[in-house]
């Protein structure tokens, strides 16, 4: 009884886990977005509209006395100056409550998603590029930049699709030791004073491991060629097989390490 209850949390937390997993990356995205740039525009919002209409936000006579009284100022005994100075500290107040009210974080987050579409469409055109690119030929040449900037880059484009990770095969090598099989890809040749470490003089191939169960992340190996054994996987199976752990096997028989020795 037991074990059958078990089974059924088991596969109705399979079954609820992926959209779950779901909603908290995109409410992290959300997140994200807002606490970035969605919070900013709003506030800016509301300091512009405050600047625009000088009614917006303006401060009642109980806001004024318990601002006062909260400070021990004694408001027969201040001059004009010196309640406008109070008035002004006190709408400063009351728009930066306005703008973290939900209806000004709803605007300012969706103003956010708009303006970075209209970013996209204007780095599309021939001028945004080419506007983009002076811009990032004088971002690498300001000191501390030069060593952060391009490193990100590279991380952003892989990740938004501007660039891919070509992997040329699935393979099977010894790692992280002789007699252990770990899937890989192959990225290229290896770097040329490796590349001749090889006892067979056939060469070496830079091999990715990627982790499971998150196959961005892994190590970069170097290994002789005669050492790598082609897999008949495609890419695709190859990552599903890591993403699941190794549950999800391909439709292609793996071939087992006896096949591979």
């Amino acid at each position: 009884m037991i074990s059958g209850s078990k089974r059924l949390f088991l596969r109705g937390l399979g079954t609820l886990l992926p959209t779950l997993l779901t909603l908290i990356i995109l409410i992290k995205l959300i997140g994200f977005v807002y606490e970035n740039f969605g919070k900013y525009i709003g506030m800016g919002l509301v300091q512009t509209a405050g600047w625009v209409h000088r009614d917006l936000g303006k401060p009642s006579q109980e806001q004024l006395s318990a601002y006062m009284e909260s400070r021990g100022i004694d408001k027969t005994k201040i001059s004009p100056k010196q309640r406008a100075q109070i008035v002004h500290k006190v709408r400063q107040k009351v728009l930066r409550d306005i703008g973290q009210t939900w209806q000004v974080a709803i605007l300012g987050f969706f103003l956010a998603l708009v303006l970075v579409w209209v970013l996209g469409v204007f780095l599309a055109s021939i001028f945004g590029r080419k506007l983009w690119q002076m811009l990032e030929n004088t971002i690498v040449k300001i000191p501390v930049f030069k060593q952060i900037y391009p490193y990100v880059k590279q991380v952003t484009d892989y990740v938004f699709g501007e660039r891919k990770l070509e992997f040329a095969r699935v393979v099977s090598v010894p790692y992280p030791r002789k007699g252990i099989w770990s899937l890989g890809f192959v990225t290229g040749p290896a770097i040329e004073p490796l590349n001749e470490l090889s006892e067979d003089g056939k060469g070496c191939l830079t091999v990715f491991i990627p982790t499971s169960p998150t196959p961005l992340t892994g190590f970069v190996i170097t290994v002789p060629k005669a050492e790598v054994i082609d897999l008949p996987l495609t890419i695709d199976q190859a990552f599903r097989y890591i993403l699941s752990g190794g549950v999800i096997t391909p439709d292609t028989e793996i071939p087992s390490q006896k096949d591979l020795t």
